[in-house]
């Protein structure tokens, strides 16, 4: 008896080792069958057992496409090809990488300005400051050719003689002030030249003498400096010339302001013309004044000067500027002047005070990239702004065109700063005394390279 209860003793405690062993499997996620409880990670291609990355900075945060951009921090991969970085979206090659060091090659898109994000096995981490890209400009000849005349074609079978005065509407057609033509010209985007106004003779008030600077609105209506004429005119786009305000005269010991009937310019430089086409503002240069007319009833009013040559703001309060050439105007209304022998880019907010700022230029002829009045210019002529704000510079006797970021950062986009002629990528092209600068929708700039008698493209990308 006492050998049957040993037996049956034996067999129960094997019985609940077994069961007590098979829990322990269980409960370890092992055994022949698994189990619905078990925590085993489940890999799907995502690592999720290492760390997730960081970034602790990236340099630099401007760049151009073929820069390298270096970003630091931790839980990166030695292996280049398994970490992903994307710029606003846009994949960026990586070509080299530690666990806290990971260098890219920005890529050719102008989408790449913003969010930069690493990815990781799986995890991503977005750096706390964003992207620039900054574009590339090819420059190439969109009309005209060395030799000067009145030929309309397309391309370098166009002539223009030292036109001054460029700009575009929405549609790209580009409008130029053909200054000693005294002409004013039209070409399409791929590059057909036609005239739309005026003749060689260059007077009489349904003519021009040369014309200096040209604006045009949404609806098509052209705006033109009539240099030579001391008027602003304008003209529709079936090409009828009207006097839009100006007695013609040019004297400025009897400027008038705010006479609709007999309001005095002298030698106007330049036009620009608000998005609402409800103003236009006028470089009256030689008058030493920036001025508004209204378009519907031809009002004109001050905007900023005193009418004496200078750059210090006097007792009255008002601005100085010193043979103004060219004029830009941004959505917001505030109003940009190429104050040209003062050697500065000017600020006007039309709020009534008649003042302005500098935005940058120390007052030196003289080249220098830089921010505010620690940059140079020599004789800048022509000012066109963007819908981001970002001001583009024809500064004339530098042979260069720049910019200028709304925070006053100046950089040179294209040109070396010798008088000559060459279609070539950024600082490696040429230009001779370029006098007026456009952007359209696009980003693409438009430039009046007086003496070289064409109209200049430059291309970002």
């Amino acid at each position: 008896m006492k050998g049957i209860g040993f037996s049956h003793s034996l067999r129960s405690a094997a019985l609940l080792l077994c069961l007590a062993a098979s829990g322990l499997l269980a409960a370890c996620g092992g055994g022949g069958g698994g189990s619905s409880g078990s925590s085993t990670p489940q890999n799907n291609g995502t690592d999720t057992t290492a760390a997730s990355p960081v970034i602790n900075s990236f340099s630099p945060v401007t760049a151009k496409h073929g820069a390298v951009v270096t970003i630091t921090g931790t839980g990166f991969r030695a292996v280049p090809s398994e970490n992903s970085v994307t710029l606003n979206g846009v994949a960026a090659q990586v070509t080299a990488a530690t666990p806290e060091q990971i260098r890219i090659t920005v890529p050719k898109d102008l989408t790449a300005t913003g969010l930069l994000r690493v990815t990781v096995g799986g995890k991503t981490v977005v750096a706390t400051e964003s992207f620039t890209y900054e574009p590339t400009y090819v420059v190439s000849t969109l009309a005209g050719s060395a030799t000067f005349g009145t030929d309309n074609g397309t391309g370098t079978a166009a002539q223009f003689h030292l036109p001054r005065g460029v700009a575009v509407d929405a549609a790209g057609t580009v409008y130029v002030a053909d200054t000693e033509n005294h002409l004013i010209r039209k070409i399409t985007a791929g590059g057909a030249v036609t005239t739309l106004a005026g003749s060689t003779q260059g007077s009489g008030t349904s003519q021009f003498s040369s014309p200096t600077g040209v604006a045009v609105d949404a609806a098509g209506t052209v705006y033109v400096a009539d240099f030579g004429n001391s008027r602003i005119s304008k003209v529709t786009a079936g090409g009828t010339v009207s006097v839009l305000a100006g007695n013609g005269t040019g004297d400025d010991a009897s400027d008038i302001i705010g006479n609709s009937d007999n309001p005095v310019f002298r030698n106007p430089q330049d036009v620009a013309v608000t998005a609402a086409g409800d103003f236009v503002y006028v470089a009256d240069t030689y008058n030493y004044r920036i001025k508004s007319i209204n378009t519907s009833t031809s009002f004109v009013a001050l905007l900023a000067g005193d009418g004496v040559s200078g750059v210090e703001v006097p007792d009255n309060g008002l601005a100085r500027f010193n043979r103004p050439f060219g004029v830009a105007v941004d959505t917001s209304g505030t109003v940009y002047v190429a104050d040209t022998f003062n050697n500065l880019i000017r600020k006007v907010i039309p709020d009534g005070s008649l003042t302005a700022s500098t935005l940058a230029g120390d007052g030196t002829a003289n080249f220098k990239d830089d921010t505010g009045t620690a940059a140079k210019f020599d004789k800048p002529t022509g000012v066109t702004v963007d819908t981001a704000g970002t001001v583009y510079v024809a500064d004339a006797l530098n042979h260069r065109i720049r910019k200028i970021t709304a925070a006053g950062v100046v950089s040179t986009l294209a040109g070396d700063g010798t008088a000559s002629f060459k279609d070539d990528t950024g600082t490696a092209a040429q230009f001779n005394n370029p006098n007026s600068v456009a952007v359209d929708a696009a980003g693409n700039l438009y430039v009046a390279d007086t003496d070289n008698h064409r109209i200049r493209k430059l291309t970002p990308e």
